[in-house]
């Protein structure tokens, strides 16, 4: 093709995306109590285009922030809005959002942020954040929003300068602060075991618990994740299957408290509330969330692996429900299995990286929905972790406190280091589901 042909495919393609982004646009209506489905399927859509417009060596999200870096494009066009969904850092700071200007209304960022329904319920992600973590949180967001189709997410910080970092990334955040049991030293990451970092893992199911109490499904995703391309909420709902199941959590011992799903029934709600009621005699004991739930909560839920062993509860309660001790209220939560630990040997595999290889997610059989960094302590080795299977997405010139508009998507350079991400659809359901 000449360079004149290229030139020509590039100007199409991106503009048959700007008819894409502002199509998608128009049908958001901010008078609902929830965004049109067409909104949450936007970043969807454009990576989907963005894989096909690849063979002609045009990332379009690229094309249309160069064009805004050069003033060609404003930041109130709607287009560059949806070009840009999920890298919103790389937006001119306190660009008009959708949830601009909530973050003290928590009630208005969930009716603004949810989409769904998930088993009937609107549902949400809930992502804590502290200013440490900013590079990781970025990876987290770009590959939730970019591969597994999730736009209805909120940052919940518990610090000033974590909240003002959240708002210069242009993000949906929320100051959760005024519900800490007490305040949290930020002055230094909260590694593992230390007072501030069990404190903080405590904050999350107490800010889940209001949330459940709304009546929204919550979606818990801790920064050292990193997403694969499936539509995360359907697999979620899929891996349920029917009702009865509470939630969905991560296998470890018994569960993982990174990354869970959880509906808001009676039986969810109790969960949650009888898992808040251990709090302070677990800080006590220097537990920090998830040992409180497998030490101190365990008579609250059950687990179950395969549908056919959750099946079996699910007929077992019924059997022996009665309307004076109905086990309706007990808590049933399926497990799936840690993606390290299958495909690695060992839930904290991704703290050694020397011995990953990366990871094809559109390889025939893969069903992993994502990847957690468990086991390592501090930011960098997670990030190493994830960047030994593929898992990294942002340019390497992004810096813990560098500029944010050095936070460019690798692939703007290396096209190539998406390619497995991009050659399989998004719709696909994860888990074996």
């Amino acid at each position: 093709m000449t360079n004149q042909g290229k030139s020509f495919c590039q100007i199409v393609c991106v503009a048959a995306l700007v008819g894409v982004a502002v199509v998608s646009f128009s049908f958001w209506d901010p008078t609902t109590a929830h965004p049109s489905p067409s909104r949450r399927r936007l970043s969807r859509v454009l990576a989907e285009d963005f894989s096909a417009v690849h063979l002609a060596a045009v990332d379009p999200a690229k094309e249309v922030h160069q064009a805004l870096v050069a003033g060609s494009l404003s930041a109130s066009n709607p287009m560059v809005l949806g070009a840009m969904a999920n890298t919103p850092w790389l937006l001119p700071p306190g660009t008009k959002l959708p949830y601009s200007g909530m973050e003290n209304d928590l009630d208005g960022l969930l009716r603004t942020q949810a989409s769904g329904p998930v088993q009937g319920f609107p549902a949400v992600t809930m992502v804590f954040f502290s200013h440490h973590h900013r590079t990781m949180l970025m990876n987290c967001v770009y590959s939730l929003s970019k591969f597994a189709g999730v736009s209805s997410f909120i940052v919940l910080t518990w610090d000033d300068r974590s909240l003002s970092t959240c708002l210069q990334m242009n993000l949906p955040c929320y100051n959760a602060s005024g519900l800490l049991p007490a305040p949290i030293d930020d002055h230094q990451e909260a590694l593992f075991q230390t007072e501030s970092y069990t404190q903080i893992m405590w904050f999350r199911p107490l800010v889940i618990s209001k949330v459940l109490e709304r009546g929204y499904a919550v979606h818990h995703t801790d920064v050292d994740i990193a997403y694969s391309p499936f539509d995360l909420y359907a697999s979620f709902g899929a891996y349920m299957k029917q009702t009865g199941i509470t939630g969905v959590f991560m296998a470890e011992l018994p569960v993982n408290g990174g990354n869970y799903f959880v509906l808001p029934t009676p039986a969810g709600r109790l969960l949650f509330q009888r898992w808040v009621s251990v709090m302070n005699p677990s800080i006590a004991l220097g537990y920090h969330d998830q040992d409180g739930l497998s030490r101190l909560v365990v008579a609250a839920y059950e687990t179950c692996d395969s549908w056919r062993q959750c099946a079996t509860r699910l007929a077992a309660r019924n059997k022996t429900s009665t309307s004076v001790s109905p086990q309706s209220s007990k808590a049933l939560l399926r497990r799936t299995p840690s993606a390290f630990q299958e495909l690695f040997g060992s839930w904290c595999a991704g703290n050694e990286p020397e011995k990953l290889t990366p990871v094809d997610p559109c390889q025939q059989g893969f069903s992993f929905a994502y990847f957690h960094v468990i086991c390592a302590t501090g930011a960098e080795p997670k990030v190493a972790g994830l960047k030994a299977i593929g898992y990294w997405f942002l340019d390497a010139a992004c810096a813990a406190e560098g500029p944010l508009s050095n936070c460019k998507p690798l692939a703007w350079s290396q096209p190539a280091v998406e390619d497995s991400f991009l050659r399989c659809p998004k719709t696909r359901i994860a888990f074996n589901a």
